[in-house]
């Protein structure tokens, strides 16, 4: 039997960046990405030997080649120089059609049975989200730019999160999702294989 994955659905504005961060790289012809939010990442990634799928909208900077993910671009190169630096990569990208919350359940459905645990890294994800247990809700922007991004705190929590095996829940609601979806989307078959 093969061994199942963790993954990390990775939103990047408002996680490996912020408000202070895009405003300061605009001034300065930056890179707009905080390179300390990629070590709380890191240490994630390590501590529980996940896969990364973006669920970005940088995913338009990115495009799909056989069973790469290819970066274009100097947004989608700078993001793919930043995580090589800390030895991660892009495993794959959620499909796009619909709200951040539908394209992750489309993923997670296009591969049941394959995933164990699953975190979510983002600032914008609903807060009725059927997995919000799964969820760590990051800041764009605060008064306090300490508080914004991926931060250190959310080391644990992400940790604990990964270390319980997820259900990938069917009940009622996601049945009429999933239904809408493949009335949207073919979902089968979707996305690369482990």
């Amino acid at each position: 039997m093969k061994e199942k994955i963790k993954v990390i659905f990775l939103d990047i504005d408002g996680v490996l960046n912020s408000a202070y961060t895009w405003n300061e790289s605009i001034s300065s012809d930056g890179i707009f990405l905080d390179e300390e939010k990629f070590k709380y990442l890191k240490k994630i990634y390590d501590n529980n030997h996940c896969l990364i799928v973006l669920s970005s909208s940088w995913r338009k900077y990115f495009i799909r080649d056989g069973n790469s993910i290819v970066a274009q671009g100097r947004m989608g190169k700078l993001l793919d120089l930043m995580l090589n630096k800390y030895g991660m990569f892009i495993f794959d990208m959620t499909p796009k059609f619909g709200s951040r919350e539908d394209e992750i359940v489309g993923w997670l459905v296009s591969h049941r049975g394959e995933v164990n645990s699953f975190l979510i890294l983002d600032d914008s994800v609903n807060n009725n989200f059927v997995y919000n247990d799964n969820v760590i809700h990051t800041l764009w922007n605060d008064i306090d730019r300490s508080k914004c991004g991926l931060l250190e705190s959310d080391i644990e929590k992400a940790n604990d999160i990964l270390s319980k095996k997820t259900k990938i829940k069917y009940n009622f609601k996601i049945k009429r999702m999933v239904n809408n979806l493949n009335n949207q989307v073919n979902l089968t078959g979707f996305g690369r294989r482990f």
